[in-house]
C-alpha cells in the first residue's frame, strides 16, 4: 500500500469513529446516551482531540465538532437534524467528495497547453430565417433545430408540439444576475464571467461504479473570481470513442463568457459555485444576461438543457418582435374584450413573463395569461350551453297542478325557501319547449329526494314516464321505498328495477315500463340495459352524478326522446369548480334545512377514550336512540392497522354490548342480506349498525343520533361530511365522533403540517357542506378533488382556481359574450379559439366519462 492509500484508509476510519456512533443514535430516536458517560456533543471534542496527523482537514475536523456542540442540550427534533446533517456530511467525506466545511482550497495552475480544446461555440448561428406571425407560432417546435435532438424531447416528453406551445411553457422560476462580489453565501445564484482556466481530477469513491471526476472552472468579472465545480461519471476525453457533451464537463476556453447558476459557498474572498447549469453565452443573449436581469429557469425533461429552451425562446421573441400588427394576428383574445378586461397584449405578456422585469407587470402578465387559460374551457361550456338553450326542442310537460301543490299533498312539512325556489326553477324548465338540463346541488338533508319526487310526480300528472337512477342497490333500494312512501297519497307507485331481482320479477318489472303502466322506474344501472324500455320517457334524475359516466347517462337518456336531466350531487361543489366542470348546465342550490333538524355535535376523541364514547352510546340507546359504528375496512388487514367492520361486530356484541341487537352490514354481503340489516336498523330492531362506508348516501333513519367513525384519520373531507349526515335527521340532539390515535388531535396546532389533522379540525368546526367543500378544495386542489382521472384537465400551467376566482368569472362572462355574437366562432380574429375548442372538446368528453 503506497502512503496516499494508507492516509486515505486512515482518514476513512477516523470519520467512521463518529459516524457509527450518530447512526446508532439515529436508530434510537436520538435520546443522547448512545456511548456510555458521555453525550454526543463531549464525544464529538474528544473525537476531534484524537484527529491522525493528515495535512489539510483540522478545520473539517473542528468544524464538525463544533456543529455537534449544543448536541446534549437540545431537544428530540434539534439533535435528529444535527445527527442526520453530520452523518451525509462524513459519508461524503469516506467517499471521497467533500462537502461542506473543506480544507483550504489550493487553486490550482492552468494545465500545459498541449493539445489545443475544441472551443465551445454559444450556438449562435442561426438556421434558416424564421417567418412571422401566426406562421411561425404554427411551426413544429422541431423546424427550431432540426438536426438536435432536444426538440423531439420536449416534444414527446412535455408535449410541446409547436413553437406556441413553447412559448407558452412558462418558467417555474426566475434567478437574478448578480455579479462575483454580490453573490450570496449558501443561496441560489446566477453570474455572467469571463472563462480564466480549467482544471480537472479524478476522485476516489467507494459508491459509484464509473470514474468519478471533479471539474473546477475559474469564472471572473470586474469584481472578482468564483470557482465553478462539478462532478461527472466521465472524464472530458475517454480514451476510445467520442467524449459525450454535457454541460457538468465545463468544457470551455479561457476567453469564453459563460452564464453559471448554482449553490453558493462563501469563504471571504474565495466564491465556490456547485453547478447547477452553465452556457456560453452568444451575442444575441448578450443583452438579455446583463446583471440585474431575471434569467428563466424552466421545467425541462432528461437530455434537454436550459441554454436550449432558453435560445430557441429568445430567438422566438426576436422573430416576433413588439408591433402592434403583429400582435392583432396571433393574439387569440379579441382587441375589444382585451379592453373590456384590462388584459395585456399577448406579445407584451409572454415577454414579461419569459423575461422577468418589474414586479407589478409579471403579475398583470400572469393574469391575462391565466384569463386566457380560463376561457377556452368556459366558451366550451358556453357554446354547449348556447346550442342546449337554441338548437334542441322538445315537448312540454303540463301538468293540471304545479309542482309546489303536487309536493304540499305528500309532505309532512311546509317546504323550504330554498326548496320552493328550486321547485319553481324546475317547473319552468319542464313547461318550457327545451329540454332541462339541471344540477341540483344541496347539502346532506337539505330535502333533495322530495324536490325530486315533486318533479317525478309532476312528470307523471303530465301524461309522461320518469326514471331515476341511483349508484348503488342499497341506495336505489331506500330511494324507492321513500318515494313508495312519498308519493302513495297521488295513487304513483315507482317500479324497482336492480340487478338482483330475480327473472320473474325483472320481467315483470320492465314489461310495466314498456307498456307505459310503470310510471316511474327507480334503478341502478339495470336502467340502461337494453331489455329496460320506456313507453314515453319525459324526466330522468341522476342521482349522486359524479358516479355516473356520460355514456352510461346519455344511454338513459337515449331511452326517450330528448327528455328533461336531472343531476343531483349530495357533495356540495366549489364554486370554482362549479364554474369549470358544470358550466353548461343550469344550476340549482338547496341551502337551508328542512324545519325540525338539529346541528350536529362533532367530537374528536383518542383511541384510548373509547370506553368514555362507549358509554355516551349506551345513554343513547337506554333514552330509546340508535347508533351507527363505522369502520374502514370489511375484514382485518395485516397490512393495516385499521379496524374491520366484521371484528367490530364481534366484539359490539361479545364483549362491550353483549344486552343489545348489534346489526352489520357492509358491501360484500348479498343484496338480500343487506337488505335485511337495513330494514332491522330502520325498524328499531338492532340498537346499533357496525357497518362500512356502505351507508355514506341515502339512508335515512331518523332514530340514530350518534354516528362513531373509527380510524376517522383516513377518510376525506367530503366523506366525512356525507358519513356524519346519516345522523341529526330529526328533532333529538345528534353526535359524531371521530375516533384517531392522539397524533391526529386537532386541538394540536403548529408543528409539521399534517393534512388528516385539518381535515379532522374542520369537521369538527363546522357542518356546513359548502364551506368544508371550498376547504378541501384548497386543501387538496382542484385535480385530487375530482379524483386522478380528472385531474388532467385543471392542470392549468398558469392560473390557479385557488387564487384567481376573478379572473375565472371575467373569462366566463367574456365566453358568453363571444359565443352569443358568434356561436360557432367562425369569425377569422376568432380562429385560433375555434381551434382551442376542437382540441379541448375530446378532453372534456374524456374527464366526463
Amino acid at each position: 500500500m503506497d502512503n496516499a492509500s494508507a492516509i486515505s484508509l486512515k482518514l476513512a476510519q477516523f470519520w467512521g469513529q463518529l459516524r457509527k456512533p450518530l447512526e446508532l443514535e439515529m436508530e434510537r430516536g436520538c435520546p443522547n446516551n448512545t456511548i456510555v458517560s458521555a453525550g454526543i456533543g463531549q464525544y464529538a471534542r474528544l473525537w476531534a482531540e484524537r484527529y491522525p496527523d493528515v495535512p489539510g482537514w483540522l478545520d473539517t475536523v473542528n468544524g464538525l465538532a463544533e456543529s455537534l456542540r449544543g448536541y446534549d442540550g437540545a431537544d428530540t427534533n434539534a439533535r435528529t437534524q444535527m445527527a442526520m446533517a453530520a452523518i451525509a456530511h462524513l459519508r461524503e467525506l469516506e467517499m471521497g467528495a467533500p462537502v461542506g466545511p473543506q480544507p483550504p482550497i489550493v487553486k490550482p495552475k492552468p494545465a500545459p497547453q498541449t493539445r489545443a480544446r475544441k472551443a465551445v461555440k454559444p450556438a449562435e448561428a442561426e438556421a434558416a430565417k424564421l417567418p412571422s406571425g401566426v406562421a411561425l407560432l404554427d411551426m413544429p417546435i422541431e423546424t427550431l433545430a432540426p438536426r438536435a435532438q432536444w426538440p423531439r424531447l420536449l416534444s414527446s416528453k412535455l408535449n410541446l408540439i409547436t413553437v406556441r406551445d413553447l412559448l407558452y411553457h412558462i418558467p417555474r422560476d426566475w434567478v437574478e444576475i448578480k455579479t462575483v462580489s454580490e453573490l450570496e453565501d449558501g443561496k441560489r445564484v446566477a453570474t455572467v464571467g469571463t472563462v480564466k482556466w480549467r482544471e480537472y481530477e479524478r476522485v476516489k469513491s467507494r459508491t459509484s461504479p464509473h470514474p468519478l471526476y471533479k471539474y473546477t472552472l475559474g469564472v471572473a468579472d470586474e469584481t472578482g473570481e468564483a470557482w465553478v465545480i462539478s462532478m461527472s461519471l466521465e472524464p472530458a476525453r475517454p480514451k476510445g470513442g467520442a467524449a459525450t457533451w454535457s454541460p457538468a464537463k465545463l468544457l470551455f476556453n479561457p476567453g469564453d463568457t459563460v452564464f453559471v447558476v448554482g449553490n453558493c459557498d462563501r469563504t471571504g474572498q474565495l466564491v465556490q459555485i456547485t453547478l447547477e447549469e452553465i452556457f456560453a453565452v452568444s451575442p444575441l443573449e448578450l443583452n438579455e444576461l446583463q446583471v440585474g436581469a431575471q434569467v428563466p429557469i424552466y421545467p425541462l425533461c432528461a437530455g434537454v438543457f436550459q441554454s436550449q429552451v432558453h435560445r430557441a425562446v429568445l430567438r422566438v421573441m426576436n422573430a416576433l418582435g413588439a408591433s402592434e400588427s403583429t400582435n392583432a394576428t396571433i393574439d387569440p383574445i379579441p382587441q375589444q374584450i382585451r379592453a373590456q378586461y384590462d388584459l395585456l397584449p399577448l406579445l407584451d405578456a409572454l415577454r414579461e413573463m419569459h423575461f422577468r422585469r418589474n414586479p407589478a407587470m409579471h403579475e398583470e402578465a400572469r393574469r391575462r395569461l391565466a384569463f386566457e387559460e380560463f376561457l377556452v374551457p368556459q366558451l366550451y361550456m358556453a357554446q354547449r350551453r348556447f346550442h342546449h338553450h337554441h338548437d334542441e326542442l322538445s315537448r312540454t310537460l303540463t301538468a293540471a297542478t304545479t309542482i309546489p301543490d303536487i309536493v304540499a299533498q305528500v309532505a309532512k312539512f311546509t317546504p323550504t325557501p330554498a326548496q320552493s325556489r328550486v321547485l319553481r326553477e324546475i317547473e319552468d324548465d319542464l313547461r318550457s319547449t327545451r329540454p332541462m338540463n339541471r344540477l341540483l346541488q344541496g347539502d346532506v338533508g337539505s330535502g333533495k329526494t322530495l324536490v325530486a319526487a315533486g318533479a317525478l310526480a309532476y312528470t307523471v300528472r303530465s301524461g309522461a314516464q320518469a326514471a331515476m337512477m341511483a349508484p348503488t342497490e342499497l341506495l336505489a333500494g331506500q330511494l324507492h321505498l321513500v318515494l313508495t312512501h312519498l308519493l302513495a297519497p297521488l295513487g304513483i307507485k315507482p317500479v324497482l328495477v336492480t340487478g338482483s331481482l330475480n327473472s320473474p320479477e325483472r320481467r315483470a318489472a320492465e314489461a310495466l315500463l314498456a307498456s307505459g303502466a310503470g310510471q316511474i322506474a327507480v334503478g341502478t344501472h339495470a336502467l340502461i340495459s337494453e331489455s329496460v324500455a320506456f313507453q314515453d320517457l319525459g324526466l330522468i334524475i341522476i342521482d349522486e352524478q359524479h358516479r355516473f359516466g356520460v355514456n352510461q347517462r346519455a344511454t338513459l337518456r337515449g331511452k326517450g326522446l330528448l327528455p328533461n336531466t336531472l343531476v343531483m350531487s349530495a357533495t356540495p361543489i366549489p364554486r370554482t369548480l362549479s364554474l369549470t366542470v358544470f358550466g353548461d348546465l343550469d344550476i340549482s342550490v338547496l341551502d337551508d334545512m328542512p324545519p325540525g333538524r338539529t346541528p350536529i355535535t362533532t367530537h374528536w376523541a383518542s383511541i384510548t377514550s373509547l370506553p368514555e364514547v362507549y358509554d355516551f352510546i349506551r345513554a343513547h340507546i337506554n333514552a330509546g336512540r340508535q347508533a351507527y359504528v363505522l369502520c374502514p375496512m370489511v375484514e382485518a388487514s395485516e397490512m393495516l392497522e385499521v379496524d374491520a367492520a366484521e371484528e367490530m361486530y364481534t366484539e359490539l356484541q361479545e364483549r362491550i354490548f353483549p344486552d343489545l341487537k348489534i346489526g352489520l352490514l357492509h358491501g360484500r354481503l348479498k343484496p338480500e342480506v343487506k337488505d335485511a340489516a337495513m330494514e332491522a336498523f330502520r325498524a328499531g330492531q338492532t340498537q346499533i349498525l357496525a357497518c362500512t362506508t356502505v351507508v355514506e348516501v341515502g339512508v335515512d333513519v331518523p332514530n340514530a343520533t350518534v354516528m362513531l367513525i373509527h380510524n376517522a384519520e383516513r377518510f376525506g373531507l367530503a366523506q366525512l361530511h356525507q358519513l356524519r349526515g346519516r345522523v341529526g335527521r330529526s328533532t333529538h340532539a345528534s353526535y359524531c365522533f371521530l375516533i384517531t390515535h392522539p397524533r391526529y388531535n386537532p386541538a394540536v396546532k403548529g408543528g409539521e403540517p399534517m393534512p388528516a389533522r385539518e381535515r379532522l379540525r374542520t369537521m369538527v368546526e363546522t357542518t356546513d357542506g359548502f364551506q368544508i367543500a371550498e376547504f378541501d378544495l384548497q386543501l387538496r386542489g382542484p385535480g385530487d378533488y375530482l379524483g386522478t382521472r380528472q385531474s388532467g384537465l385543471f392542470d392549468f400551467k398558469i392560473g390557479n382556481m385557488l387564487q384567481d376566482g376573478i379572473s375565472l368569472t371575467q373569462a366566463r362572462q367574456a365566453a358568453q359574450e363571444i359565443i352569443s355574437a358568434d356561436p360557432t366562432l367562425i369569425t377569422p380574429s376568432h380562429a385560433e379559439l375555434r381551434r382551442r375548442l376542437l382540441n379541448l372538446g375530446t378532453k372534456v368528453d374524456h374527464f366526463r366519462e
